[in-house]
């Protein structure tokens, strides 16, 4: 008596299964890293676009600036991110900073530096210092929180 076999034996089917999800995981990574990247450059576009308008301001305004006084303390800052603050003189653990006023450089709509949902920290500001422009908040990406823009 003759058998015949037919279908799909266990071992491919787990072998589809295996492929599959290796296939699968692999797009899921490279679509969160396009979302990634696209946040950063957005991030990185709307941070040029704040420090050139504010300089614009100043120089309208013969180099004045009346913003509402701040600072940023140092003490809550990852020591491997500080170094985005080298050239400022800090005292007391802060920095002191003119939180920048969206409207009033010419910028009508921002994704970051808003104050979203009341988040005082969630401003762009600028060193009484050095002139640099920083986002209080931070931006967080790869493992690091940006103040200043990110590099490519």
């Amino acid at each position: 008596m003759k058998y015949n076999k037919r279908g799909v034996t266990l071992v491919s089917v787990l072998i589809i299964i295996l492929v599959l999800s290796i296939l699968s995981y692999m797009v899921v990574i490279s679509t969160e890293q396009i979302v990634f990247d696209t946040f950063k450059k957005e991030f990185s576009r709307e941070y040029k676009l704040v420090k050139a308008s504010v300089n614009d301001y100043i120089l309208r305004n013969s180099g004045i600036i009346d913003f509402e006084e701040d600072v940023i303390d140092m003490s809550e800052i990852d020591s491997s991110d500080i170094g985005q603050f080298n050239s400022e003189d800090i005292e007391d653990d802060e920095i002191a900073v003119y939180v920048i006023d969206l409207e009033r450089i010419g910028i009508t709509s921002a994704t970051y530096g808003v104050k979203a949902e009341g988040d005082n920290d969630d401003v762009y500001v600028i060193s009484k210092n050095t002139k640099t422009v920083y986002y209080k908040k931070g931006y967080e990406y790869d493992d690091h929180i940006y103040y200043v823009g990110v590099e490519d």
